[in-house]
């Protein structure tokens, strides 16, 4: 269980909610295929509150689902660091991309530069998630397909 909290405890300081957090956490503590229900008896969590858990995770690509008989299962990407890449690229794609959208809507009502020195310093978080998610996208994958010499 300390385990479980401490992963959640990181999930959390990048913005995931507690449930999704815990649920996230224990599936990679696992590493392994669950149902819904095994997993609400695990954590004490309703069986809608971790469906509607899993439903948020898999639309980040956190949490994979599969069919086992009748039962979905679900299980979690193979990688924490896959697993925080997702974040950080949700993050960028969406939030980022839609605090850009209100900024320039509101542009025009601002007379002092506070709002376009705003714009400029999420203009550059943008473009350094953007290097950051090349970068982990490339130890990712290098890590997936070990050089001959690391074989070696």
């Amino acid at each position: 269980m300390d385990i479980r909290q401490d992963l959640a405890k990181i999930f959390n300081k990048i913005g995931m909610r507690d449930v999704d957090a815990n649920i996230l956490a224990e599936l990679f503590i696992l590493d392994r295929e669950i149902s819904v229900d095994e997993l609400a008896e695990k954590l004490g969590y309703s069986i809608s509150g971790v469906t509607s858990s899993l439903h948020r995770l898999m639309r980040v690509h956190l949490v994979l689902r599969s069919k086992n008989g009748r039962k979905y299962v679900y299980r979690s990407e193979s990688s924490i660091l896959s697993g925080l890449f997702h974040l950080i690229e949700d993050i960028k794609r969406y939030d980022i991309h839609n605090l850009l959208k209100n900024i320039n809507r509101k542009l025009s009502d601002y007379t002092d530069d506070r709002i376009k020195k705003l714009k400029n310093k999420v203009e550059e978080a943008n473009e350094y998630l953007n290097t950051i998610l090349i970068l982990l996208s490339e130890y990712i994958e290098s890590s997936k397909n070990p050089s001959i010499d690391e074989k070696v």
